[in-house]
């Protein structure tokens, strides 16, 4: 039987992928498993790919923000017109091999591991207009070279201690809001409600999502929030290190007082947004 994922919050509730609380926000590592939000990954409002490499292997970080209209709601709730906005995660690769396929021919294991990190809320705004078109997926500009350099010598031992973020430097975190970080193998993740590993799925590969709480369709306030921020996750394995691949669906610089961005005013609603305990973390896990 596979642990559950393992998970680091400051504040945090888990439920299924395919029954979220659309009540509140959450983020969540594998497949949203709903109809609506299958069918918005796959037809997104808006989206944004960069390129990136684990060894010698090319990958493709996409990132496709939706307005989408669950059918599963509280049929108590006051909204007469409910909408969710939602960010999708997905790796993509060429060719029909499998994800672990394509980590075997670079590092000739018989059997990978791939975790991820991910901040959960928006990061500071020196980091999000630090990143520029032109990084295309770098995150050099955006989290610092303190930070990647702090990065590049995390050592394979540290990071055969499971999928957490106890390796993260602080140079790193210096970015993060108050969200916390959550972590997570994507090779636990469950796809289809099967018992298939995720590292066995060919591309394309959902391995986490966001979704906002429920609101009145028409406003964009959460939308625009995932248009903007910027999007950051950090891929590991005990065989090559540490990835960190950034993006930004919409360049428009933002100021400190933006959704997109972290504020530690303390009149900040984000910070009680993202402190509360409404913020979850939605599992995707399943057991053998």
């Amino acid at each position: 039987m596979h642990n559950r994922l393992v998970f680091l919050l400051s504040t945090l509730s888990l439920s299924s992928a395919s029954a979220a609380n659309l009540n509140h926000l959450s983020y969540g590592i594998g497949i949203w498993n709903t109809s609506y939000a299958i069918s918005a990954n796959s037809h997104p409002n808006a989206t944004k790919s960069v390129p990136f490499n684990i060894g010698a292997q090319n990958y493709t970080f996409q990132v496709n923000v939706a307005e989408l209209f669950p059918s599963n709601l509280d049929t108590n709730t006051s909204i007469q017109n409910p909408s969710v906005a939602a960010s999708f995660y997905n790796v993509l690769w060429s060719g029909t091999s499998t994800l672990n396929e394509t980590l075997q021919n670079t590092w000739r294991l018989e059997k990978n591991d791939l975790c991820l990190v991910l901040p959960l809320g928006p990061l500071t705004s020196k980091a999000t207009n630090g990143y520029k078109e032109s990084d295309q997926g770098d995150c050099s500009n955006a989290l610092g070279s303190e930070c990647m350099k702090d990065l590049a010598e995390v050592k394979s031992q540290v990071l055969a201690g499971g999928c957490t973020e106890r390796w993260m430097p602080k140079s790193c975190a210096s970015s993060f809001g108050d969200g916390g970080v959550g972590s997570g193998g994507v090779n636990y993740a469950s796809v289809d409600n099967g018992t298939s590993d995720s590292l066995d799925q060919k591309s394309p590969l959902e391995i986490a999502y966001y979704q906002s709480g429920i609101h009145e369709a028409g406003d964009m306030t959460s939308y625009n929030r995932e248009i903007e921020r910027l999007h950051v996750i950090f891929l590991s394995g005990t065989g090559w290190g540490v990835t960190p691949v950034c993006t930004r669906v919409n360049m428009t610089r933002v100021k400190k007082n933006n959704d997109a961005v972290f504020s530690a005013a303390p009149e900040s609603s984000r910070r009680n947004l993202y402190l509360s305990a409404a913020l979850a973390l939605v599992v995707a896990a399943f057991m053998l």
